[in-house]
């Protein structure tokens, strides 16, 4: 136990009937791992809900992103081009080089999801391991199921 230990909120257990094993310590948000079928595979997921357990709102919003997501990634794809190309279009200063938007679908993969109480969700994506640029994060928002490049991240 560390000096401070002893001040800090316990951590909370929930096993949720979608998202599995969640942890959470007061009122961050419940974070856990879960397959993403759209992606096959798993991803990160941090559920803010001001500390009660996650519900049927927040799994909704999970398995209608699920539902949607194959459609909205030619979008994702666009946003993702536009967070990463300075100036619509000009040269990145770091690899990888797309051509076009297309291309950021093979170069960056879904890490995590963000679930919002309020039904807003986030999208936090990584290039492809050997793409050249490890430490870079995007988010994008999603929007009434349209996503909206919010960042750049190295």
């Amino acid at each position: 136990m560390r000096l401070f230990d002893c001040f800090r909120e316990p951590e909370r257990i929930h096993v949720d009937p979608l998202f599995g094993r969640l942890e959470c310590r007061g009122k961050e948000p419940w974070r856990g791992v879960v397959m993403f079928a759209p992606v096959s595979r798993d991803v990160t997921v941090a559920i803010s809900t001001g500390g009660a357990a996650p519900d049927e709102q927040e799994r909704q919003a999970f398995l209608g992103l699920a539902e949607g997501y194959d459609a909205m990634l030619p979008a994702i794809a666009e946003e993702l081009y536009g967070l990463y190309m300075p100036g619509k279009g000009g040269a990145p200063d770091k690899p990888p080089h797309p051509f076009a938007a297309p291309d950021m679908v093979t170069l960056t993969r879904l890490g995590g999801v963000e679930i919002q109480r309020n039904g807003g969700l986030r999208l936090f994506y990584g290039f492809i391991e050997g793409a050249g640029w490890d430490e870079a994060t995007f988010t994008l928002r999603v929007s009434n199921w349209s996503p909206v490049g919010e960042n750049l991240r190295d």
